[in-house]
């Protein structure tokens, strides 16, 4: 449902059999992230594969909206064919339901695994693109040795540079529900989000990306996001990084970060921005494709990000509530500059900051040289006020 995305086109016949008994059809995934492409499928398709991990997370994003002629449900099975024990499934639960996941932490590693998608009627109209990823949450900044690279930023990897241990460069824009390999940050929804690098390729390349050439604004990597494409449904991409700490209720904020329309963007989007929640809010869209909507951005752009010439900064501080663990950043709306059907808005992200306001913000605070050689600051907002003790002041 995205882009050069693995759409599966499917054509559907009557096949009547138990499903117990088709796994031996199974079709292999060859790599993590996009299934196999399928030209023709009946009533009920299998898919197998090999874990890589404990944790794997499975999504299917439906491109029909047609309640009656989509894939509705499938099922992670384990064990062997004839001899099959089920993991978990998932099952749409409304016509406007196209997104099917199934996440699971307590799998085997380097085990067979079996997928069964099902569909309720015969007709051949139907598409879907479906993704395995074995990396659930994304990884805190800590856990792939990458911590923010000042006292004052609280976030790491804000230019992108670092992939994941293990992680070669991208060779293609990401499937649905993909992950994104960059260290500290991960896909947000059933979306898929791009990850580019100079040293990238299939698209996935700097400055030859799939949406026209662009260099990153600094070093060599960068993020690239659907912000609205109305003809595949509204679609939209967002990124998220876990904060190693929750953010402190009652204390200013400083967020900032780029953002560039792609040279082959033909509307421009309204609401760029960035929302700070906790994990539990965040994980109610992670089967979303569309915008993230009811929700209030801390930071926004105000207008149409238009500057094709220049990086646009997006900045912004706020109060923290004191329950923000996730940062996100996308667009939250669906204001475009062009509104008809066929218009696709896309941009570029880099060089993302956060920082809490006024200490990090060169600031500076005179006091009075007191008797007895003391000092204790009188800094307000939640900080901690320092004594200074048996200092000396030079002149020079």
């Amino acid at each position: 449902m995205k882009k050069l995305l693995l759409l599966f086109s499917i054509a559907l016949s009557v096949l009547s059999v138990k499903s117990q008994n088709t796994c031996s059809t199974a079709q292999s995934f060859t790599a993590q992230g996009a299934g196999p492409i399928e030209t023709q499928l009946q009533t009920i398709k299998w898919y197998k594969f090999t874990s890589k991990s404990t944790k794997v997370k499975i999504t299917l994003v439906n491109r029909s909206s047609s309640g009656s002629d989509k894939a509705n449900k499938f099922i992670l099975w384990s064990g062997s064919c004839g001899s099959l024990s089920q993991v978990e499934a998932d099952t749409l639960t409304s016509g406007s339901d196209s997104v099917l996941r199934v996440t699971t932490y307590s799998i085997s590693n380097s085990t067979n695994y079996y997928i069964e998608v099902r569909k309720s009627n015969s007709t051949d109209t139907v598409g879907y693109s479906i993704g395995l990823n074995f990396r659930v949450d994304v990884p805190m900044c800590s856990e792939c040795d990458l911590e923010p690279s000042t006292t004052c930023e609280l976030l790491c990897n804000g230019s992108f540079e670092n992939m994941v241990s293990g992680a070669s460069h991208p060779t293609g824009v990401t499937p649905a529900g993909g992950n994104l390999d960059i260290c500290g940050w991960e896909n947000a929804t059933a979306a898929s989000p791009d990850y580019f690098t100079t040293g990238g390729s299939g698209g996935a390349g700097i400055p030859a990306t799939w949406m026209g050439n662009q260099a990153a604004r600094t070093g060599d990597a960068m993020v690239g996001f659907f912000a609205n494409t109305p003809f595949m449904g509204n679609w939209h991409e967002y990124i998220y990084q876990r904060l190693s700490t929750q953010l402190t209720p009652g204390v200013t904020y400083t967020l900032s970060f780029y953002v560039k329309p792609a040279p082959n963007t033909t509307s421009y989007a309204g609401e760029i921005g960035a929302w700070l929640t906790d994990s539990v809010t965040l994980d109610s869209f992670s089967t979303t494709t569309s915008v993230i909507s009811g929700i209030t951005p801390q930071v926004m752009f105000s207008g149409f990000v238009n500057n094709t010439s220049n990086w646009t900064l997006v900045t912004g501080s706020f109060t923290a509530t004191g329950n923000e663990t996730r940062i996100v950043l996308g667009n939250f709306g669906n204001t475009m500059s062009n509104n008809s059907n066929n218009y696709v808005s896309y941009y570029f992200l880099d060089d993302v900051s956060l920082s809490r306001a006024p200490m990090c913000n060169n600031i500076t605070y005179d006091f009075t040289i007191p008797a007895g050689n003391v000092y204790t600051s009188a800094l307000t907002g939640g900080y901690t006020p320092v004594t200074i003790s048996n200092w000396n002041l030079y002149v020079t």
